[in-house]
């Protein structure tokens, strides 16, 4: 092994299953340095929370160096109903984790920032899997790509992200993000309030690419995401491509047209749904002429 070129074994361990790429890489040092990389590179996270899972995200979390190799994620977060059983966690076999909570509190937040500090915790104690994952979206700084698997109503990210548009604490030192491009999200059962989560992506520094299953709002916050986006003025949309295979209703698509100098290709699967009473339907009805009208500025490139 030590006289095979670097370029060998890298292709042997992207070749290589996962299980095979762990062994390889506990062979010597040198299997060590060159291979690391490709196991955080990839990763793809599925609940519920589990002793490994943990041990993971706080090793990420205490090596910053390591939590950068991560390059594409693919995040899965199916809806948990009431009354399923979650993954709770046992102080005594991970006796450092007040500590870590602590850490990560002292790192998201301000000391006068009590009520949302309290409810991390909380949320982390109790084993919950957005809000583990939500810290490690501080870590993994080099993202290139990140795939969302049944994303709905998810306030632990759509708090993070929000607060990572408005380079709010912990994003307040740099650009959130910087590699990444590509933004999917896929399989979830409904769209509603999707458009929540997805915004903050659209005005990253290099996000070009938007995909995403189904895609309505209801009643939104469509005054705040302006009112954030207008008062940062290095706030820009880099997006080239948008992709949305079902779109019922929405507020921000025009938005984003708006602010989407690039924009390159997009495509737009308009579905039918009952809109029901004017006085309790939710969203906005899609207008077909208004959003042809958003596309004028756009003709001479899509």
């Amino acid at each position: 092994m030590e006289h095979l070129p670097r370029e060998l074994i890298l292709s042997i361990g992207r070749l290589s299953q996962n299980s095979t790429l762990c062994s390889l890489v506990r062979c010597c040092r040198r299997l060590h340095d060159i291979l690391e990389p490709l196991i955080y590179s990839k990763l793809r996270l599925v609940p519920p929370l589990s002793n490994i899972y943990v041990s993971l995200f706080m090793r990420l979390w205490r090596h910053p160096d390591l939590a950068r190799l991560v390059r594409l994620v693919e995040i899965h977060l199916p809806i948990f109903r009431q009354g399923q059983p979650q993954y709770q966690l046992n102080e005594d076999k991970v006796p450092d984790l007040p500590q870590f909570i602590q850490d990560v509190q002292n790192e998201l937040f301000d000391p006068k920032d009590t009520r949302p500090r309290v409810w991390w915790g909380s949320k982390m104690r109790s084993g919950d899997w957005s809000f583990w994952l939500g810290v490690m979206l501080v870590r993994w700084t080099h993202l290139e790509s990140v795939e969302f698997v049944g994303l709905y109503n998810n306030h632990a990210i759509c708090d993070l992200l929000y607060r990572a548009g408005k380079r709010h604490r912990p994003f307040h030192e740099t650009p959130p993000y910087p590699l990444l491009r590509r933004v999917a999200v896929r399989d979830c059962e409904q769209g509603f309030d999707l458009e929540e989560v997805l915004t903050p992506f659209f005005y990253f520094p290099a996000v070009e690419t938007v995909d995403v299953a189904q895609l309505w709002e209801g009643r939104g916050r469509e005054e705040d995401l302006l009112s954030w986006r207008r008062e940062n003025s290095h706030a820009r949309c880099p997006v080239r491509r948008i992709t949305i295979r079902s779109l019922k209703h929405s507020r921000g698509t025009l938005t984003w047209l708006a602010d989407c100098s690039d924009l390159e290709h997009i495509s737009l699967h308009i579905a039918c749904i009952y809109v029901g009473d004017p006085d309790i339907r939710f969203g906005v009805p899609f207008d077909p002429p208004r959003f042809l009208r958003a596309l004028l500025p756009f003709t001479d490139r899509l």
